[in-house]
């Protein structure tokens, strides 16, 4: 008699908190955390502080790798960048961006007259670029 009030007990209490549940209103299913609306990337700017004629002309000199002059450690940034170590750097020279010591690659571009110009941080690697500008110049 005791097994049988105690499971109509839990029936009754099951009927009662499932009408409960029926009449709340339902919350929302999903999280109302971001979504991928709000989620970006950000995109390295192309505002590089030297005009594109003086881009060009580094091409007509040696390159000054500054901080990345080791070939090992320079292969490692083209690496992060997502070249291939064997690609030629056209040219290069430290510069100041934003306040901050930087280097300025140019590497080859899509077409014979466009050249990449990137700006890294100066302790540029694979594992970290420190990409802070990119711009494709088109030399004419």
């Amino acid at each position: 008699m005791l097994g049988l009030v105690i499971g109509l007990g839990a029936v009754t209490a099951g009927v009662i908190v499932g009408a409960l549940m029926l009449g709340r209103d339902p919350g929302p299913t999903f999280p109302a955390g971001p979504t991928a609306q709000q989620i970006t990337v950000a995109r390295p700017p192309t505002d590089i502080p030297l005009p594109d004629p003086q881009i060009i002309e580094l091409l007509a000199r040696p390159p000054d790798y500054g901080p990345l002059t080791d070939p090992g450690r320079r292969a490692s940034c083209l690496n992060g960048l997502g070249y291939g170590p064997a690609t030629a750097v056209l040219g290069a020279r430290p510069l100041d961006m934003r306040g901050r010591p930087a280097m300025l690659l140019l590497l080859p571009g899509e077409t014979a007259d466009a050249v990449v110009a990137v700006v890294v941080d100066p302790g540029c690697s694979s594992a970290h670029t420190g990409l802070l500008a990119k711009a494709v110049v088109t030399q004419t």
